[in-house]
Formats: C-alpha cells, structure tokens, sequence
C-alpha cells in the first residue's frame, strides 16, 4: 500500500484557514489528504493539574497568571495579522475549502480534545496515514508519534536549523543577521531538534514587522510543504539528522529584544545574505 498524509491542526478558524490554504496547495501537488485531525480548545489549566499533565507550556502560562507578570506577548500572530497578509476574501476562501472538504469526507474528520484519548488513537489507527503535518498542534508525546510509520511533520519559521531552535528563534535569528528560513523536520522527542527535510528561505523587503513576517511564513509556506510532502511521500527525499550540539535552543524573548529585532529590519544595511534553497535528495526508491 502506498503512503498516505493527513494534517492535524487546531480546531480555531484561524487553523482552519491554513489548513484550507495547505489543501488547496497539496491537491496542486498531486498529494490526497486521507485524515484530518482537528485539536480542539486545550483544556484549562485547573483541568490538566488535575490530570497530573502539567507540561512546560501550560506552566509557563500559569506563572503569568499567578505572578501578574506582564512579561512576553508571544508569537505576534492572529487571525488579524494573517489576514492583512493573506487578503480577507482568500481567508474565507480557505475556511470554506476546509470547510467543504470536512462535508464531503466526514469519514477522514477526526475531531477531539485529547489526542491520547483511546477513541482518538483509534480512529488514527483505522486511518492510517504514514506521515502527517502538524499545525500549531504545540508539543507532541511520542506516543502520538509513533502512530506514524514515516513521521509527523513540523514547518519551524526561524533563522537557519540547526542553529535556531525554540520559540523566540526568528527574533533572535534577525538580530544575529541570519535570513528567515522555512525550516521543514520531522518531529521528534526535542523541540525543532529532528531530521531536517527540507529549508527555504523568505525573501524580505526590510519594510515587515514582525506579524507580517510571522504570517508571511505561514502564507508562503504552503506550496513548499505540500511540493516537499509530495517528495517524501515518493521516497526521493531523505531526512538528515541534526547534531544536537550543532543547535541553540531559544525561549520567548522580552518585549525589548523583540522590538530591537523588527528595528534592524528597516535599517537599511540589513540584508540578511538568504541560503540556497535546498532538500536532501536521493534516488527513486
């Protein structure tokens, strides 16, 4: 049986006009999609201390609550932002493509809360898709992994992997100078520490803040995800594992550091030098 892709994606309409702008590109690049996992709402906080789950992320968020510390904003992104970039009208367009293609193939529609709840796991598993994209989907356990024969699939926007790994990594990418990049690699057990895929950088005019290039990434990112999916569902790209002390791991940066970053950005000396784009290649199977 050949390979088969799905996408997980959160279950918010700003997801699903990604999801529905990937769909439209992967269907350009002969790719089908045979699962769509849709994450609902995380559950509270007061709900995962009682599960015993509390993960980084959610102490992280705890912390500000408690502490009232107005400490960093976080990706600037929403909704807002992706559409100033991506035009009112194509956002609609790609909500109701998503949106048609959960009415036509309810089968394929996977809707929970919990991707580790076993109703979940086993739909996956009568699904079987052999590798999957992952969209904002935040921190994955291996055991949802490992529901994969090839992988899941994570597009980190950042400065150049291995270098800039974590949150925070484009600002502190801009301020060492280094191009924006499309850092496509498969997930494993590290945050942005797998086999890379494939890497593309963003071209920049110098006049972007930083919402815009945050949605930019995310816009022009589509084609190249579902062009580099296709190659890996055809086994003539291969995965090339990073050297874990090759990399730096980033954390959200302060407010100030932030807004120094989108500042180098419209000096205009700053033309950060773009890498070639690449994929590692190997022969048809």
């Amino acid at each position: 049986m050949p390979p088969t892709f799905g996408v997980l994606t959160l279950d918010r309409p700003f997801h699903r006009a990604l999801c529905g702008a990937l769909l439209s590109s992967l269907e350009r690049h002969g790719v089908q999609m045979s699962v769509l996992i849709l994450l609902r709402q995380r559950r509270s906080i007061a709900r995962t201390l009682r599960r015993g789950g509390l993960r980084e992320t959610a102490i992280r968020l705890l912390a500000r609550r408690v502490l009232g510390s107005p400490g960093t904003t976080g990706i600037p992104l929403d909704l807002a932002s992706y559409t100033r970039v991506a035009g009112a009208e194509t956002v609609h367009e790609d909500q109701q493509r998503l949106a048609r293609f959960a009415d036509e193939h309810g089968d394929r529609v996977i809707v929970t809360d919990d991707l580790a709840d076993p109703g979940c796991v086993a739909a996956i598993r009568r699904a079987g898709p052999s590798l999957i994209f992952s969209e904002g989907a935040g921190l994955l356990r291996q055991s949802f992994l490992d529901l994969f024969p090839i992988g899941v699939i994570n597009m980190h926007g950042a400065g150049p992997l291995p270098g800039y790994r974590g949150l925070g990594a484009l600002e502190f990418g801009l301020i060492d100078r280094q191009p924006v990049t499309m850092n496509l690699h498969l997930i494993d057990a590290g945050i942005d520490t797998g086999p890379v895929l494939a890497q593309q950088a963003l071209a920049l005019s110098g006049q972007e803040d930083l919402p815009e290039i945050y949605a930019r990434l995310l816009r022009d990112s589509r084609d190249f995800i579902a062009g580099t999916t296709r190659r890996v569902l055809d086994g003539t790209l291969m995965p090339v594992p990073q050297a874990p002390e090759a990399g730096r791991q980033f954390f959200e940066p302060h407010p100030a550091l932030a807004a120094y970053a989108e500042s180098l950005l419209r000096r205009g000396d700053f033309v950060p030098a773009a890498p070639p784009s690449h994929a590692h290649s190997r022969g048809p199977r």
